[in-house]
């Protein structure tokens, strides 16, 4: 500062516009030749930050690396971004389920549930059962619990055609095995009460619910 108090008002003035533009200039040169892996690092810092913005931008980059896991990670957390919206970033459907779709395609479970939750009530999309059904699909058989109960609850109500109880109670078994607490009281309620024809199984229905009730003790614990 004491250098700067010798120099000429208009001088300073001028000076002190080089010096911001050294600094933003040497940002954004940082900023371009980050690899696509430390732009996902710096997206996920800025998403905890929520500076929003610079997260979009360097989660995009992120989008176009080489490797399938930067992809994947980068076009899931931009997908939900532009879904969700957050602290005045708005919301983008088209947006949404375009980078949604790409961590969807590369086999990533979470993204092929959310998609198949938007299209199945056309959240900010345009509805659509069939992929919605698609999706969902897919996500069950990579084991997703949410998914596989997703996908039992549809079946249940018949998005699918008539309802096969057999098949309901394989999926709500399937998640329940993976800890769905859902699907574990759905279990209790059909193998009780036969529900849809489906035979009692009193025994089954006795296990899911000792299974509920060492969930409930974990949970207060």
């Amino acid at each position: 500062m004491a250098v700067l108090s010798k120099i000429k008002p208009a001088n300073v003035v001028f000076v002190l516009l080089i010096i911001s533009l050294v600094v933003v200039g040497g940002l954004a040169f940082r900023d371009v030749f980050r690899t696509p892996e430390e732009q996902l690092a710096y997206g996920i810092e800025m998403l905890d930050k929520k500076q929003y913005g610079a997260a979009e931008r360097a989660l995009a980059k992120a989008t176009n690396a080489e490797t399938k896991e930067t992809v994947i990670q980068a076009a899931w957390r931009l997908g939900n971004l532009y879904r969700v919206g957050a602290d005045g970033f708005p919301f983008n459907g088209p947006k949404a389920e375009l980078f949604l779709e790409k961590a969807a395609s590369l086999g990533y479970a979470p993204a092929q549930y959310e998609l198949a939750l938007m299209y199945d009530v056309g959240d900010k999309i345009p509805e659509n059962r069939q992929k919605a059904i698609g999706w969902m699909n897919y996500a069950a058989q990579a084991g997703l619990p949410e998914a596989l109960y997703g996908l039992a609850v549809w079946a249940e109500r018949g998005y699918m055609g008539e309802p096969d109880m057999n098949k309901v109670v394989t999926l709500y078994e399937q998640a329940a095995q993976k800890g769905h607490i859902n699907a574990m009281k759905s279990l209790v309620v059909l193998y009780g009460d036969g529900f849809g024809g489906f035979p009692h199984n009193l025994e089954r229905s006795a296990y899911w619910l000792n299974e509920l009730n060492k969930k409930a003790e974990e949970q207060n614990k």
